[in-house]
């Protein structure tokens, strides 16, 4: 099924290519329950693009994934989330880790995904990032994309292996969080 998405200029502009189309046999691999991740390389950065299926409706997929201020509750490597402003169609937020902390610009695109790019980190020069969701056969695929170029000069081979070490953590955690009505948390996770 085909969707016009309402509002993906912004990510249109930051991923800098076309809205996001799941590739057909990507597409018969999240339906059986496959998780899909792909290297990817754009503007000079590294990253990981992670397709899978959740058994929820898009608001619902949309609720947790733009809860901003609860993060810690369900993503493996973030300790503490702090929203530090809030304007019309983003937010600042401090995200810590044990890697250190970054401070990313939040960008909701109701009820779709969500973008984010950095504002400043310790180890990061560069990152930008997007949650999408798609209605799919009772169901939503979620997809997950994030950019990198790290403060110092690393091969694209070792940033992804550290991008992908927390991928099969993550989509369980959100695969979770979202299936329960926003209510699972990872063992000892602070609530916000």
């Amino acid at each position: 099924m085909k969707h016009v998405w309402g509002g993906w200029l912004t990510l249109a502009i930051l991923t800098a290519g076309p809205a996001w189309a799941i590739q057909p046999a990507d597409r018969e691999k999240v339906e059986h329950g496959e998780t899909v991740t792909h290297e990817i390389h754009r503007d000079g950065m590294s990253g990981t693009e992670t397709l899978f299926w959740v058994k929820a409706p898009v608001n619902a997929c949309y609720a947790v994934l733009s809860d901003t201020a609860h993060l810690q509750e369900y993503m493996p490597a973030c300790n503490q989330s702090i929203i530090l402003s809030q304007h019309p169609g983003y937010t600042e937020v401090k995200l810590t880790s044990n890697m250190g902390e970054i401070i990313e610009r939040r960008h909701l695109e109701p009820p779709f995904g969500v973008t984010w790019v950095l504002v400043r980190g310790t180890a990061l020069k560069d990152m930008k990032g997007e949650w999408a969701i798609e209605p799919d056969q009772g169901g939503c695929i979620l997809r997950y994309a994030v950019l990198v170029r790290p403060a110092i000069p690393l091969p694209g081979s070792l940033v992804n292996f550290f991008e992908n070490k927390n991928l099969p953590d993550m989509v369980r955690n959100v695969r979770a969080r979202i299936e329960s009505g926003g209510r699972w948390a990872k063992p000892g996770s602070r609530r916000g």
